[in-house]
């Protein structure tokens, strides 16, 4: 199996990673607010997964990682604090990664939705419950789903 990056272009990688923000963003404000705690639980996830992922996914994380604060900042500069505005707006992002993982051989495309979905459970994880872990909330519950992002036909 190819590696990522050498499957795609440098822009459709530069979505994929973008992805990776959108989702934190859109996961961790499910409920009608992202504090700086959340966002900062969300950055350690991705940074976890900069140095520990899969090796085809090698680039993704990283880059990620990199581009989190300034990707952050950019969805975040027009917010104007009407969190299903914000939610419809990162969905509709997202929804560019069903043609990125139709350019991708099946495994790799259901290594990059798989991985899509893990992240997006563990931010659920981190931003509620007790101290910060355990419980996800109905909202949270909505979102991990991913449901703008399609299940690869490789992966059915």
């Amino acid at each position: 199996m190819k590696a990522l990056h050498d499957q795609l272009k440098d822009s459709e990688l530069e979505i994929l990673a973008g992805s990776v923000t959108r989702i934190a963003l859109l996961v961790g404000s499910a409920d009608g607010q992202f504090s700086s705690e959340e966002k900062d639980r969300a950055e350690r996830l991705v940074h976890i997964r900069s140095f520990s992922h899969h090796p085809g996914l090698e680039g993704l994380y990283e880059r990620a990682f990199d581009e989190f604060h300034a990707t952050m900042d950019s969805l975040m500069a027009n917010f104007d604090g009407d969190y299903d505005q914000l939610h419809r707006s990162l969905s509709a992002d997202l929804e560019q990664v069903n043609d990125i993982l139709g350019k991708l051989d099946p495994d790799m495309a259901s290594m990059v939705y798989e991985s899509f979905k893990s992240l997006a459970w563990h931010i659920a994880r981190a931003s509620g419950g007790f101290l910060g872990m355990g419980a996800i909330s109905k909202a949270e519950e909505h979102w991990i789903h991913l449901p703008m992002i399609h299940k690869p036909e490789s992966a059915e």
